[in-house]
């Protein structure tokens, strides 16, 4: 086992670096009599594609009505598939636009025009498939969300150095990555350290992406 998190209803994630050892294990906790009749082991369901979909003029469509007709016209100008899509989220962009973060059901996703354009209405969308680590906004580190933190009870930790305390609190003159200082601590490594938690060239962030592309890629047992 390579790693484990805890989930939601008192729940496990377990991380084995082959299937045949995550089936190894299935099999020794179902067939141990002290826990089988306590725990209840499952798979996890696949990830759900998504896509960034960049400069959506959102001042005409500000309302949920209004998104759901989006995507009826999106739809409709890529001749999708039928399943589920939806607006996760949306980011500033420039000029006045967002960037939008659309769920996509897997036909849906199979469908999509390959060429990194979508055509809505009279105009064409710049899209990429949206790949972001999850993210703690308390303790910064990755793999997990803030209710899940098993760090709840004490302070955040701040996004400019090491300390905990709330951004707006920090005296720091210099910025440092509180992820890439311990890898550094733990690995012997000397990655560059100046800069926040939250800066997209922030090697931990790169690492921790560029494994979630290849287990994308090529499935969960990817080392």
């Amino acid at each position: 086992m390579v790693a484990s998190r805890p989930i939601r209803d008192a729940g496990v994630v377990l991380v084995t670096e082959t299937k045949l050892m995550t089936e190894t294990l299935r099999q020794a906790m179902e067939g141990c009599p002290a826990v089988a009749d306590k725990v209840s082991v499952r798979a996890p369901k696949g990830r759900v594609p998504h896509i960034i979909v960049h400069n959506v003029p959102v001042g005409k469509y500000a309302t949920r009505d209004k998104e759901e007709r989006w995507i009826r016209r999106l739809r409709k100008g890529n001749t999708l598939p039928e399943g589920d899509i939806s607006v996760r989220f949306g980011r500033k962009a420039k000029n006045g636009t967002e960037d939008w973060i659309l769920a996509l059901a897997p036909e849906v996703s199979k469908g999509i025009p390959k060429q990194g354009r979508l055509n809505h209405g009279f105009s064409s969308l710049r899209y990429r498939e949206f790949l972001e680590p999850t993210r703690c906004f308390k303790c910064q580190r990755f793999g997990h969300m803030k209710s899940q933190c098993p760090d709840l009870a004490g302070p955040d930790y701040c996004t400019k150095c090491t300390g905990r305390h709330l951004p707006k609190d920090c005296k720091a003159k210099r910025p440092t990555c509180r992820n890439c200082a311990e890898y550094n601590s733990k690995t012997g490594a000397r990655n560059p350290t100046s800069h926040t938690v939250r800066d997209q060239k922030c090697g931990t962030y790169l690492r921790v992406r560029d494994h979630l592309v290849l287990m994308t890629q090529y499935g969960p047992d990817t080392k």
